[in-house]
């Protein structure tokens, strides 16, 4: 069983790395035009990142959190200097990412000598998940309450005090509520200096993991996405918007 487990939670992980890719490569070809055929490169130089930074002696969360900012940097870089001039041709702006996909991957391999590296797990420790029974679930629902609370209820307070609207404060209030990866780096710290048991770590990084998982499930609660209309019949709804205030504009 436990291997069944582990080998269903190895197919998650990896199955989310590739949904991240997609959905970039998506993102990117709505907002922009083209189709990145380097997004899986950019992501393998962030791996490198994460890897140079521990290698030079720092934390590999300091790593994963340095990433996302330096292939940024490098993804703005080259789009001012070269994936711009390819917006208007969208099959040569394919075989230039192409190109620069192929040009960062052979960077990577010589740097780290085609070999396959790996850094450490950056949140330590193991969840004994089946071992929480009785007390200990009373306490992870109390934990979890009092977490949410303690987020939700000042953080729509303050928006409110600021002048925005229940809405707005509302969501404002939930975003504040998703912040699992700052809990899980302190959670790790914990245990390995021995401030806090298994079982309290395991019951806190339930705790962590829900309340950032609950955002996805509320904000679409708040903020329904509506379907934009398209046709004449929107068209016209737009044009009686307009010619009823001036200061819309078709």
């Amino acid at each position: 069983m436990d291997n069944l487990f582990i080998a269903l939670f190895e197919i998650l992980s990896f199955g989310a790395i590739v949904v991240l890719v997609v959905l970039g490569l998506g993102i990117i070809a709505s907002m922009m035009g083209i189709f990145n055929f380097a997004q899986g490169e950019f992501v393998l130089l962030g791996a490198y990142v994460t890897y140079a930074v521990h290698n030079a002696g720092l934390p590999v969360w300091l790593g994963m959190l340095a990433a996302p900012f330096a292939v940024g940097a490098l993804g703005f870089v080259l789009e001012r200097l070269i994936v711009r001039r390819f917006y208007a041709a969208p099959i040569v702006a394919m075989l230039g990412t192409y190109a620069l996909g192929l040009v960062i991957r052979e960077s990577v391999r010589g740097l780290i000598g085609g070999l396959y590296i790996s850094v450490p797990e950056p949140i330590g420790g193991s969840l004994n998940i089946g071992a929480m029974t009785g007390d200990a679930l009373i306490l992870f629902a109390a934990i979890v309450v009092i977490a949410a609370g303690g987020k939700l209820v000042p953080a729509y307070a303050v928006s409110r005090l600021t002048g925005l609207d229940p809405r707005t404060a509302v969501t404002v209030a939930v975003l504040v509520n998703t912040r699992g990866l700052t809990e899980l780096i302190a959670l790790n710290t914990g245990l390995q200096d021995g401030l806090i048991s298994q079982r309290l770590f395991t019951i806190l990084v339930l705790m962590a993991l829900l309340t950032t998982l609950m955002t996805g499930v509320l904000l679409p609660l708040i903020r329904p996405v509506r379907a934009v209309r398209s046709g004449p019949a929107a068209d016209d709804h737009v044009i009686q918007k307009s010619s009823e205030n001036p200061e819309i504009v078709p």
